[in-house]
């Protein structure tokens, strides 16, 4: 669909290597490192309307990155956002599971238990009898419990411990969304 409009492709073409940068950046546990080229990426996939599933993904990476931070209010923000363009979308169940699940841990760490278990219920429906989603599942499952279990008890004696638990688990959904988006742009050539 580019073709046409040779400066969107390249600005395109630009924010893809931003993203998968960005994405190699979090999966190697550098966050903060991802952020800036997360960003740019994002800012240039906003202005390129053909663009809008792969602007699904980079907030999905975006909200993992900044819930690896702990910054929860812009981790929700850019997981909403996600969900928001990839849902229902095919070839990007695994982006919108990956930002539901974003979205689970972070709604459960701000102590919002209900909302964070229908976040972890809608992404296990999604992966559900889907190939190649095993990993994802066992994923939810281990954050599920973590995190709800932080949600009700709030140990007193040990929430650092607790949180730095969680904190650790938040890459694993940084890696995954990081595959799923390499894949999906190696399916569509890109």
């Amino acid at each position: 669909m580019l073709e046409s409009r040779p400066e969107a492709l390249m600005e395109c073409l630009q924010a893809l290597t931003e993203t998968e940068q960005g994405q190699r950046r979090s999966a190697s546990g550098d966050p903060a490192g991802a952020l800036s080229l997360l960003r740019r990426a994002h800012a240039r996939f906003e202005t390129i309307r053909e663009a809008r599933p792969l602007l699904g993904i980079v907030k999905a990476d975006l909200a993992a990155a900044y819930g690896n931070l702990q910054a929860s209010d812009k981790a929700i923000s850019y997981a909403e956002d996600s969900i928001a363009i990839v849902a229902g979308v095919q070839r990007l169940e695994f982006t919108e599971a990956s930002a539901r699940m974003t979205l689970g841990n972070s709604l459960g760490l701000l102590g919002k238990r209900h909302q964070s278990e229908e976040q972890y219920r809608i992404a296990e429906a999604i992966l559900k009898g889907r190939p190649g989603s095993a990993n994802y599942l066992q994923m939810l499952d281990s954050n599920r419990k973590q995190v709800l279990d932080f949600a009700t008890k709030r140990v007193a004696d040990h929430p650092e411990a607790r949180y730095a638990r969680l904190r650790r688990n938040f890459p694993v959904v940084a890696i995954l969304a990081a595959v799923v988006a390499i894949a999906y742009f190696a399916w569509w050539g890109l």
